[in-house]
């Protein structure tokens, strides 16, 4: 019997560790990340076919950024505390919260998720001034552009933006600062720009969904939050075996301090001397500085126990972590300096002039409709010794200077069927009447495949150099880890 007992118990450890390496779907550097945190990243970029290479990504640049002690600022800890503080009341109502009022609600409640994509540009805390200015005059332009229509709200996510993915959000995903503006946008509008934490955003709600709450908890107390919380706390009291020491207390609450005990927590004593640096923080009366620093302990010593018992508690604060070291970072390496890299833009032109080449031949020149054949040579001749980025300003004048017009001009690329001169004279289309009062029309200029120079191009070349950093800056890191994906695992990932 012993000899069987021995063996079902290998037999329990075994199954046991082989369900713990399913469970695992990547090891980055010896570091494991499991199918739940995964699927948890597809569901928050609002994705339900994002490939695992995304996901690896993502992980390489969050831990890039610990690497160099982005992790460890104040911002980002100030950040983090904000997070902290409001998942773990979130989880605590869901787990003490639902027994004490839920019954009194007696219809079904109801939340929101939206899906949103935004034109995001991260401003890192010790952001100059001057920089902070010329940030948000460049958003109030943007939305100028696309609220007058002259540039499409994808567009310009598509080239400005530094994360261009549209993702879900539900309450406690963002900054309350996002929340509030993503939960009352209409569907479908843009907003004005406005500041988190992160940075600056412009957002659009592409959709809106409503589904019914797990549990009351979940509410969050919008309602009568307060004594939802009280409540909490009260639970928690009950489960830590918090027990006030009523010398202590009495001491307190007549002096405004005490060397005595104050209360414990399971068994850990608190005194006079573990609050006093609560109470230079917070003025108020010795009652109020009790309940206060009662609670800040009681939350505290909860939310280590979450960090220890609650897996979803941790997966979500990892991705906010991981979130905003990842956004930090990539501000870093393809931020401002690389918006200034024109030497690297045209080198990357050059090596790449076939890719911007047009679907159809242009003809860069000028149309000129002159009085005669006579003003039409002379003009010709004179335009010979100006560069023709000068020729409509010379044309205005040293042709028609005089007050009597002897020369019209239109200068530009024009593609085949813009303009019915040149279509008749270099594309050979169709033939085109002169206009009246100026019957003599000559065209000057070349055919072209595509630009010649890289600041012909625009925003589109912008676009790609940034991508093709981020390639390259990818590969580097990719080069320098050890990446492992479990197969067996991703195949049982489903995405919803």
């Amino acid at each position: 019997m012993k000899r069987w007992g021995g063996l079902m118990l290998m037999l329990v450890l075994c199954a046991v560790r082989l369900s713990a390496q399913q469970d695992v779907l990547v090891v980055i550097n010896g570091e494991k990340f499991t199918c739940a945190e995964y699927r948890d990243f597809c569901v928050r970029k609002g994705m339900s076919a994002q490939t695992v290479d995304t996901f690896i990504d993502y992980k390489l640049k969050a831990n890039a950024a610990r690497h160099i002690g982005l992790d460890t600022l104040s911002s980002f800890r100030s950040f983090m505390d904000s997070c902290r503080h409001g998942l773990s009341s979130f989880f605590l109502m869901e787990q003490n919260g639902s027994s004490v009022y839920g019954a009194r609600l007696k219809k079904p409640l109801v939340s929101s998720r939206v899906l949103v994509s935004h034109l995001f540009q991260y401003i890192p805390q010790n952001v100059t001034a001057n920089r902070l200015r010329a940030c948000e005059t460049r958003m109030d332009s943007l939305h100028d552009a696309i609220c007058s229509g002259r540039i499409k709200f994808e567009e310009a996510v598509k080239m400005y933006s530094q994360e261009k993915d549209s993702f879900w959000i539900s309450t406690l995903d963002m900054p309350v600062e996002f929340e509030q503006v993503a939960f009352a946008l209409p569907e479908g509008q843009v907003s004005a720009p406005f500041f988190t934490p992160q940075g600056i955003h412009i957002i659009k709600v592409l959709l809106r969904k409503s589904f019914p709450l797990k549990s009351h908890s979940e509410w969050r107390g919008r309602s009568g939050g307060g004594h939802v919380m009280k409540n909490v706390l009260d639970s928690l009291k009950r489960e830590y075996h918090f027990l006030p020491d009523e010398a202590g207390v009495s001491d307190f609450l007549a002096n405004g301090f005490t060397e005595k005990n104050l209360f414990s927590l399971n068994g850990k004593l608190y005194s006079g001397e573990d609050i006093a640096s609560f109470v230079q923080s917070y003025p108020a009366s010795p009652k109020r500085q009790l309940d206060g620093f009662i609670a800040k302990t009681v939350l505290s010593y909860a939310d280590l126990q979450l960090v220890k018992t609650c897996p979803d508690y941790n997966l979500r604060l990892r991705a906010y972590a991981d979130s905003l070291l990842c956004q930090s970072i990539t501000e870093r390496v393809l931020g401002a300096r690389l918006q200034t890299d024109t030497a690297g833009v045209k080198d990357y032109f050059n090596r790449n002039r076939k890719d911007y080449r047009w679907p159809e031949t242009r003809f860069e020149g000028i149309v000129l409709h002159c009085t005669s054949k006579r003003v039409g040579r002379k003009v010709k001749k004179f335009l010979k010794k100006i560069p023709a980025d000068e020729w409509q300003d010379a044309i205005r004048l040293g042709v028609n200077a005089e007050e009597q017009v002897v020369a019209q001009v239109e200068q530009g690329l024009f593609v085949p069927g813009e303009n019915r001169y040149v279509d008749d004279v270099v594309f050979k289309k169709s033939e085109a009447l002169p206009l009246t009062g100026f019957p003599y029309v000559l065209v000057l200029g070349e055919k072209k495949k595509g630009p010649e120079c890289w600041d012909e191009v625009g925003n589109r070349l912008w676009n790609d150099y940034r991508n093709y950093r981020e390639f390259c800056w990818i590969e580097d890191l990719r080069s320098k880890a050890k990446v492992e994906i479990n197969q067996e695992a991703l195949k049982t990932v489903n995405i919803h």
